[in-house]
C-alpha cells in the first residue's frame, strides 16, 4: 500500500501548460499525479481551452503515478475536444487498456511525435 504525499525519490508533482505555435498547447505532467494535484490539471486544461491552440497534448513523460481523478479529467476534456497523450509509461498504457478508454486518445511516443500532428493537420487544411 502506498503512503500519501511524496514518495522518497519521487519528483514533486508540477503541472505546467504553454502553447506552442498556435497550434498545440502542452500541458506537462510531472511527478505523481494523485487527487489533490488534478485540481492543478484542470486549471491548466481551462487555459488550454480558452487559448486559439488547435491541439490538447498532456506530455505524460516525466509522470509516475496517476490515480483515477487524473483518468476521469482526461476523459471528460476528450468529450469536448481531441486529446492526445504524448510520453506514456507503461503504468498509464495499461490503465488505458485495462480500463478500456484506450481507445479514447491519440497516444504518441513523445512530444516531437505530438508536433507532427499538426503538420499532418496543416497539410489537410492546405488542401482543403
Amino acid at each position: 500500500m502506498r503512503t500519501p504525499g511524496p514518495q522518497p525519490d519521487t519528483p514533486i508533482p508540477h503541472v505546467r501548460g504553454h502553447c506552442h505555435d498556435d497550434l498545440l498547447w502542452v500541458i506537462a505532467l510531472s511527478g505523481d499525479i494523485e487527487d489533490a494535484v488534478v485540481a492543478l490539471v484542470e486549471e491548466a486544461t481551462l487555459r488550454a481551452e480558452r487559448a486559439t491552440a488547435h491541439l490538447l497534448v498532456y506530455d505524460l513523460d516525466a509522470m509516475g503515478f496517476c490515480d483515477s481523478s487524473l483518468l476521469n479529467h482526461l476523459l471528460r476534456t476528450a468529450r469536448q475536444r481531441h486529446v492526445v497523450l504524448a510520453g506514456t509509461n507503461p503504468f498509464m498504457d495499461r490503465l488505458l487498456d485495462v480500463t478500456g478508454v484506450a481507445h479514447v486518445f491519440t497516444r504518441v511516443a513523445t512530444l516531437d511525435a505530438a508536433r507532427s500532428l499538426t503538420s499532418d493537420e496543416r497539410a489537410v487544411d492546405d488542401r482543403q
